[in-house]
């Protein structure tokens, strides 16, 4: 398969989820600001092809409710408060490829919501750089199982709020910090 969806419309979703849906690895997705590639408030979203969103508040991949995502593709998100991967009520599992944040106050895997989300990072890597921040747990649970963490000169490479958000490293984790 393959294919492109171009998310134009502000405050537009490229793919809404509330059932199965496989992304192949031949699909393109791209947007710009306040634009999310995937979004899946219900059911199992795999995302298998190719994400790139640039612009402010832009978003890669978004769960809530019970949502969940499993990401084996490339998702790199680049803007002011641009997010890769934010899992609000859901599930997100990194399962392999990579996401990356690019510029000031993006972050590359964020859980929040009214709960908090979960984050598997299991393989693959997770990148941040030109300001960004590669993990913010505000409310949920990041797990690490063995991703690689890639973080660049000027970029942050943990936050953990006083919200209950949880970093657990559960498994060798590599963590490489650039400095300038």
């Amino acid at each position: 398969n393959s294919g492109s969806i171009n998310v134009t419309g502000k405050d537009s979703i490229g793919v809404f989820n509330k059932g199965t849906l496989m992304i192949a690895s031949g699909v393109n997705i791209t947007g710009k600001d306040n634009t999310t590639g995937i979004y899946s408030a219900d059911g199992t979203a795999t995302n298998n092809g190719t994400i790139t969103m640039t612009g402010a508040s832009v978003k890669g991949l978004v769960t809530d409710k019970t949502g969940s995502i499993v990401n084996t593709g490339t998702v790199a998100v680049t803007g002011k408060g641009a997010v890769g991967a934010a899992s609000l009520d859901g599930t997100i599992t990194a399962a392999a490829g990579s996401i990356t944040a690019d510029g000031t106050s993006g972050i590359a895997l964020y859980t929040g919501g009214s709960v908090g989300g979960t984050i598997n990072a299991n393989g693959g890597t997770i990148d941040a750089k030109n300001g960004a921040i590669n993990v913010f747990a505000d409310k949920g649970t990041i797990n690490f199982n063995g991703a690689t963490i890639n973080t660049g000169a000027n970029s942050l490479a943990f936050i953990q709020s006083s919200n209950g958000g949880i970093v657990d490293f559960k498994s060798a984790t590599t963590a490489n910090i650039a400095t300038d």
